[in-house]
């Protein structure tokens, strides 16, 4: 949970930066893989993680869950 006083102005710029090229390479790592690192999760076994990912929250807050619940975004099977 956000607390009021996390703002912008307290961030670490060079520690951010940091982070997000290390997640950059790590993305852009997954995505040139020979193979997947893992099996794909069906639908049922994503839903599944939701109590303890709280993942729905997460579509929730980046305005995806509708998409989500109507079949639009993520696996269908």
């Amino acid at each position: 949970m956000d607390a009021s006083s996390d703002t912008f102005d307290k961030v670490d710029l060079k520690e951010l930066k940091k982070n997000e090229a290390i997640m950059a390479a790590l993305v852009l790592g997954l995505a040139k893989a020979p193979q997947r690192p893992g099996p794909r999760f069906t639908r049922a076994q994503i839903e599944a993680t939701f109590p303890s990912t709280h993942l729905d929250d997460a579509m929730k807050g980046f305005l995806l869950w509708t998409e989500w619940t109507s079949g639009k975004r993520g696996r269908t099977q």
